[in-house]
């Protein structure tokens, strides 16, 4: 029976096997029943065609999407969108700004030297006032510290005080003791003018000795006088 379903059989046999279900009822219903169980098997086993499976496959999915409610309008967003973007533009100007123009550097505050025109120095005497050396003599007899020697040094050397010492002292000047004095101010001033700060420590207080040992400070104060 089996192999008649499946068209095995033929010529003889095939021709036998349909006279007797013509003539047998029995085996008529046996054969319906297995045509009708291999349709259910192979209906079964065999897979469907895609466009079975995806008939109707459109209108199920778009079925089951819920439509999405738009919480903003189109114009708002992009009104926001622009209000954000110049905000941020703003900050990045600013960000951006030329820094405030730089002044002039303030002075630095330097160590204050005497001053030889100073008020103190006012009465200088014709002589002394005359080659430039009374305000230096007492600036050292008043304390001047070793800082202030280079300040000195260039005043006597700007001034040319012990070239204008020898002139008067080997010219215009007779008098025996102003010669004197003049030769040991002159004295004084070459130490000045040899002055090296690398070298020479403690030349201010070389200085102050030969001024005190010369008296000059009280020769100068005493030539205000008259």
């Amino acid at each position: 029976m089996s192999a008649y379903l499946d068209g095995e059989l033929a010529g003889e046999e095939k021709r036998l096997l349909d006279e007797h279900l013509a003539s047998c009822a029995s085996c008529s219903s046996i054969l319906k029943e297995f045509r009708e169980n291999d349709r259910l098997a192979r209906q079964t086993l065999e897979p469907s065609s895609p466009e079975a499976v995806l008939d109707g496959m459109e209108e199920k999915v778009l079925g089951r999407i819920r439509p999405r409610r738009i919480l903003f309008p189109m114009p708002l967003r992009i009104a926001s969108l622009a209000a954000a973007i110049l905000i941020g533009i703003f900050l990045l100007a600013r960000t951006w700004e030329e820094p405030p123009p730089i002044g002039p550097a303030a002075p630095v505050a330097t160590p204050s030297t005497p001053s030889l025109s100073a008020g103190v120095y006012r009465d200088e005497s014709p002589l002394l006032a005359t080659i430039g050396g009374e305000a230096i003599f007492i600036s050292v007899a008043n304390g001047a510290q070793e800082e202030y020697l280079p300040a000195l040094q260039q005043e006597v050397l700007s001034n040319g005080i012990v070239g204008r010492l020898a002139e008067i002292r080997n010219g215009t000047e007779t008098d025996p003791e102003t010669r004197r004095r003049l030769a040991q101010m002159e004295a004084v001033f070459i130490e000045f003018s040899n002055f090296n700060a690398a070298e020479d420590l403690g030349q201010m207080e070389t200085i102050k000795k030969m001024i005190d040992e010369y008296g000059l400070a009280e020769y100068c104060r005493a030539m205000r006088k008259e």
